[in-house]
């Protein structure tokens, strides 16, 4: 009877050990990933913010129409990465959201690339 309880007590132990090292040995990984998606938002947001600045305009300068061409050629390049590398098949709300932010601004591309 001792001697199961002490092979239980290394299976317990074993497992907890064989559990602790699985889960060190991801966490660096993906708090690596959660930093390297947090910049690419950061970067989305920067350009977001320059086109959304000349929104309320009637009439948009060539200046303008290249600020917006940029910041959505910059958020279609970005938001591709996010879709393509951090996919999250398990989340269906952050894959559509990711995917509509695409879509997008692959049209407001378009459209600047109308209007030159």
């Amino acid at each position: 009877m001792l001697i199961r309880k002490i092979i239980l007590a290394g299976f317990i132990v074993g497992m907890f050990g064989m559990v602790t090292q699985g889960f060190a040995e991801e966490t660096p990984k993906k708090e690596k990933e959660k930093s390297e998606l947090a910049k690419l938002y950061e970067e989305i947001d920067k350009h977001y913010k320059a086109a959304e600045e000349l929104s309320g305009y009637y009439e948009y300068s060539n200046n303008d129409w290249n600020i917006i061409s940029e910041s959505s050629a910059s958020i279609v390049k970005l938001s591709k990465i996010i879709v393509n590398k951090f996919s999250r098949p398990d989340d269906q709300k952050y894959e559509d959201l990711n995917k509509a932010m695409l879509a997008e601004a692959k049209k407001m591309n378009e459209v600047c690339t109308q209007q030159r």
